[in-house]
């Protein structure tokens, strides 16, 4: 989802479980009606396009609507301005991003803006064998490392692919599905475990790290950004990692993390929580609060249970049961 002003703007599809492709049945809306008004039916929504391949990233600049979708990132041009977007008014910025796989996504977007120039990040998801094993990421546009977070650019609301490229700011993720940037351009991601790592994990990136996820080397396959050269991806651990910002216990804290949120602006008792992040968890249904600080020139920090298996009239709902972990307020 993205806001342009008062209006919201996302993206919906039906994943591909079969990896069978195209799968092409991804569309965008546009809701008007949302902010300051508390009658449902003033809330519209517009479908603005069709016929897109598994969309999961989107964001407005200059007026414009960017889409990441499975295979390709894009900027839609309404040439007819009919408010309308038809297959022949996107223009291709970059192509090539995956091959098909239910587990491929382009994750995102935010804006980064560097020397003066603004550019679209995000995070590309890995490809996994049905059960969650690794699979071969092969090589389609050789520029692409998945499992990495991505800078593409400079966009200006009007570039063509000439006019853009693809470059890596951290890699070595397996899902990092939860990306969010903060306020001083710092760059979030949470990632779903991965190989030689005992837990999900919040990440505050540091630029050119390697965070553990290795992907396997073969012929005409393409590894995570930074991943060590050296490495055998069958074998080698964790020594060659950066570590996350703060682990997230599988199963205890949570099995799949999700959008991070940063709190501002809070007044009162709830100021406290001001720039701690929240983030929820697809599986458990809850949501999770992290505080952070620099210690000599680290950051690390804490996780805790926010919001979790609570009914309307404040009765635990049944599910997992993690004992003495709840704090009862």
């Amino acid at each position: 989802m993205a806001f342009d002003g008062n209006d919201l703007y996302l993206t919906v599809f039906t994943p591909d479980r079969q990896n069978k492709a195209p799968f092409i049945e991804g569309e965008v809306f546009k809701v008007t009606g949302l902010i300051g008004n508390s009658d449902r039916s003033k809330i519209k929504a517009h479908r603005l396009m069709g016929v897109l391949y598994e969309p999961t990233a989107i964001a407005v600049h200059e007026g414009k609507i960017y889409l990441g979708e499975k295979d390709k990132i894009s900027r839609l041009e309404d040439r007819n301005n009919d408010g309308l977007f038809s297959a022949d008014e996107k223009v291709v910025l970059i192509d090539g991003l995956s091959q098909p796989n239910f587990h491929t996504y382009t994750v995102g977007f935010n804006t980064i803006v560097e020397e003066g120039k603004t550019y679209l990040t995000g995070n590309l998801t890995t490809s996994i064998r049905l059960g969650g094993s690794r699979d071969l990421n092969p090589t389609v546009n050789p520029k692409t490392k998945r499992g990495s977070t991505f800078l593409c650019g400079p966009i200006t609301g009007s570039e063509t692919s000439a006019d853009v490229d693809i470059s890596y700011y951290a890699g070595g993720y397996r899902t990092p599905n939860g990306f969010s940037v903060g306020p001083d351009q710092e760059i979030i991601v949470l990632d779903n475990q991965g190989v030689f790592n005992p837990s999900n994990e919040f990440i505050r990136l540091t630029r050119g790290a390697f965070y553990g996820h290795y992907l396997f080397k073969k012929d005409n396959t393409n590894t995570a950004a930074f991943q060590p050269e050296s490495v055998d991806s069958n074998t080698d651990g964790s020594r060659y990692q950066t570590p996350p910002t703060v682990h997230l216990p599988q199963s205890i804290v949570n099995r799949s993390p999700s959008q991070p949120v940063i709190l501002k602006n809070l007044e009162g008792l709830l100021s406290v929580y001001n720039g701690q992040w929240l983030f929820g968890d697809v599986t458990l249904g809850r949501l999770n609060r992290v505080f952070l600080e620099e210690v000599e020139g680290v950051w690390q920090g804490s996780v805790f249970l926010h919001s979790a298996c609570h009914s309307l009239d404040g009765s635990r709902l049944p599910g997992p049961s993690f004992k003495g972990l709840h704090d009862k307020t």
